[in-house]
């Protein structure tokens, strides 16, 4: 006869999931912690969780590396080195997006006539890149920030950023500023006002370390 059985956890959180997972077994196999370092250990790592992602209509599978790496390290206790790789990965996120962002902002032109000759559409194209290309360095830090976050288990907290100010404060802007100013480089700043906003959120909720604590609270 085979037999399921099934644990009903109250939360939506995979670190709380797995923390139900370990206390079934610890109770199943009257198993006890020990801190020693004579047990010897053989460990495979994951070097990156990839995800599926949208590139140009195409399915591509995309490493998160930065989630990864802090989901790992806080789960071996190691919470200073997880500290140190995510400021050293939001600091390369923020660089090479202002690099791409400058040379965008520089080829506009050049680029965007790449996929149209019309006049009317390189001009609108400079226009927005010109808007919003310097500003790229918002975009990465606030994605980055949202990388440690979700690897320290606390997957709500960028959703809730992201929907409040990329969703519902861009399109509040977009919607009243327009009456006051007809023109489409409204709609141009709203991009990076609305990313300011977000790296805000995320800035607050890195510096006071709820995050460190929670991942550490829950690990493995």
């Amino acid at each position: 006869i085979y037999k399921q059985k099934y644990i009903l956890v109250d939360s939506a959180d995979y670190v709380d999931m797995a923390q139900s997972y370990k206390q079934y077994l610890t109770s199943l196999y009257s198993m006890e912690k020990k801190d020693t370092k004579e047990a010897p250990a053989v460990v495979e790592i994951v070097g990156a969780i990839d995800k599926i992602k949208q590139v140009f209509g195409v399915p591509v599978s995309k490493p998160l590396a930065l989630t990864t790496f802090v989901g790992q390290n806080l789960g071996a206790r190691q919470p200073e080195r997880c500290k140190q790789g995510a400021r050293i990965g939001i600091l390369l996120a923020v660089l090479m997006a202002e690099l791409f962002g400058l040379l965008y902002w520089l080829f506009a032109p050049t680029l965007i006539g790449l996929f149209s000759d019309s006049p009317d559409v390189i001009a609108f194209g400079v226009r927005q890149a010109r808007t919003e290309a310097l500003f790229y360095f918002l975009l990465a830090f606030a994605h980055a920030a949202a990388a440690v976050l979700r690897g320290a288990g606390k997957t709500v907290t960028p959703m809730v950023v992201m929907m409040l100010c990329w969703c519902m404060l861009r399109i509040t802007y977009i919607t009243l500023m327009v009456r006051l100013i007809p023109d489409i480089t409204v709609v141009f700043t709203a991009y990076p006002i609305t990313w300011g906003a977000s790296c805000l959120f995320f800035a607050v909720s890195l510096a006071r370390g709820r995050w460190l604590r929670h991942g550490e609270n829950t690990v493995l």
